[in-house]
């Protein structure tokens, strides 16, 4: 959120969506944050959803900001879905993240680094091409090395080798 407040004062026409489960304690630190700092542009919080709505939402969007600060994370669903849809993907290299994906395919950010957000949110709107290129990108990343069709034939030649062991 510390990053609108920096897009609030330098980007028109900016919209951000947060779909997610948001805990009681912080709601109201939100909506407070939300209120005095961000008055430019529009945030839209929808709560924990169904996945057809989420994907519904990600259609409707051009970037995907996913900032784990988690060392832990793993290969994220949403990830793929952002892919899927030819998103303009912004992450750490937290756990997995760094090995689906690279910068040909994402622009990585420093962990808990607001600025550096900010930063990669008007690099992409100053070169919108790239940005563009890196999501086809990861689109066609996703389907040559991510789909069940790939998968499955690397897990048979992976199950024969077992058993011919």
């Amino acid at each position: 959120l510390e990053a609108c407040k920096l897009l609030d004062k330098n980007v028109a026409d900016f919209e951000l969506s947060i779909i997610g489960d948001e805990e009681e304690d912080i709601i109201e630190k939100i909506d407070t944050f939300i209120k005095e700092k961000v008055t430019n542009f529009k945030i839209n919080r929808f709560g924990g959803k169904e996945h057809d709505f989420i994907i519904a939402k990600m259609k409707e969007h051009d970037i995907f900001c996913f900032p784990s600060s988690h060392s832990g994370e793993g290969h994220s669903n949403v990830i793929n879905e952002a892919m899927m849809n030819t998103m303009i993907i912004i992450t750490t290299r937290n756990g997995f993240l760094g090995d689906i994906l690279n910068n040909d395919l994402a622009y990585f950010i420093k962990e808990k680094d607001s600025e550096d957000i900010y930063k990669t949110i008007i690099e992409i709107i100053n070169n919108k091409k790239e940005a563009k290129n890196k999501a086809i990108a990861g689109y066609n990343n996703l389907k040559s090395n991510f789909t069940v069709s790939r998968i499955s034939k690397d897990m048979k030649r992976y199950y024969f080798e077992l058993i011919n062991q």
